[in-house]
């Protein structure tokens, strides 16, 4: 495993909740000079804490909190602004739109747009004026990330989360002006072929690579753990036809200009 490839996205609650140990291994394997960068993902105040906590192991990683469109709801809005105020994280998100339908909140119906997008928009705002990047979750709702491209581009970076959307979107969002990065992981190795048409297509400086442990398991897996990451790297690679070392370079830098900008000013 390279540990120059920093994993992206991930949820190290979920993580240790669904393969207790795991931190304490990460935490070791830090240790041990085989660590990695890694940014993880929170939902709510409580879920927050705990991850924030996971330092006193020994464990580093960058943290961002958003509410997440799966849950749109106001709780910890004033939270999330105490947060970016404070520089307790260096991004906002998961957050954007959940249009798949798998349950009642998450149809297209005109009181759960109107609902997502102004929790959206607020998180928009935030992430202006602190000057944060946005982690964005989207799916059936590119139509909805479109609308918001003028302001996504005023945001120093926006990072489209296990992007399986074609690479003529990508492209689209790029020639818009938005600092995109599409960030890619297991779909890619369970057979999306959109998110490996548009990992081949997308240039160097637009690449990131994430577990999102544990969740989105490789096939045959019950979840995802951080140490799959080493697959997404050889697949990532393969698809782009250059070795795993030669893509793991523009990958952390890409994880710092999105990640570490923001640290290195905190």
């Amino acid at each position: 495993m390279d540990p120059k490839v920093p994993d992206a996205h991930l949820h190290l609650f979920d993580l240790e909740s669904a393969s207790p140990g795991s931190i304490r291994a990460l935490a070791e394997e830090e240790g041990s000079g085989r660590g990695r960068r890694r940014a993880s993902a929170c939902h709510d105040r409580a879920e927050f804490e705990a991850t924030e906590a996971y330092r006193e192991a020994g464990l580093s990683f960058e943290l961002s909190f958003g509410i997440h469109p799966q849950n749109a709801v106001w709780d910890d809005a004033d939270f999330l602004a105490a947060l970016a105020r404070s520089g307790r994280i260096v991004a906002i998100g998961e957050c954007g739109f959940e249009f798949s339908g798998d349950r009642p909140e998450w149809t297209r119906a005109k009181e759960n747009e109107k609902l997502q997008r102004a929790v959206f928009e607020f998180q928009l705002g935030v992430a202006r004026e602190h000057g944060l990047p946005v982690v964005i979750h989207q799916r059936k709702a590119l139509d909805q990330v479109f609308a918001y491209a003028r302001e996504l581009k005023a945001l120093p970076a926006v990072v489209f989360h296990s992007w399986s959307g074609p690479a003529r979107e990508a492209e689209s969002l790029l020639a818009r002006g938005i600092r995109a990065f599409f960030s890619f992981g297991t779909p890619i190795l369970n057979g999306n072929r959109k998110a490996a048409a548009s990992c081949a297509a997308l240039p160097d400086d637009a690449i990131l690579l994430e577990t999102d442990a544990p969740w989105q398991a490789p096939r045959g897996e019950r979840h995802c753990l951080p140490a799959h990451l080493e697959r997404v790297l050889a697949a990532a690679a393969a698809l782009r036809s250059v070795a795993p070392e030669t893509l793991a370079e523009p990958v952390g830098l890409n994880y710092e200009a999105v990640f570490g900008a923001v640290k290195a000013l905190g």
